[in-house]
């Protein structure tokens, strides 16, 4: 997989190197069909379930050279019917949930001071 190979020679850092699984095991089903490795249910670490659920959604409302992104709305309900077969329903329904919060009034937030 490309992504971990681009990670891999950081993993001399602890940071990055807790981030490989992740990174390699995105691509995972709860059901064993995902790749590379072919994991099943509590085989998948959570941090690949949840780059799983942002990749879906980036994928599925990004423009690519052989179709148009889906509006999110779209990708919100596909998400919504996924959501029991690829990843465990607790990850995609807070990434739902955060949804409103996207949007909201960047005024309010504070500054941050470098």
């Amino acid at each position: 997989m490309m992504s971990e190979q681009i990670i891999r020679p950081l993993a001399t850092n602890p940071f990055f190197s807790q981030l490989l699984p992740g990174i390699r095991g995105h691509h995972e089903r709860i059901d064993g069909e995902g790749y590379p490795d072919k994991k099943v249910g509590d085989e998948i670490s959570l941090f690949a379930r949840i780059i799983l659920v942002v990749d879906t959604f980036d994928a599925m409302t990004e423009n690519r050279v052989y179709r148009k992104g889906l509006p999110p709305e779209i990708a919100f309900s596909e998400l919504k019917r996924l959501r029991w077969f690829t990843v465990r329903r607790a990850i995609s329904k807070a990434f739902l949930q955060a949804q409103p919060y996207w949007n909201a009034d960047k005024t309010k937030t504070k500054k941050r001071i470098i």
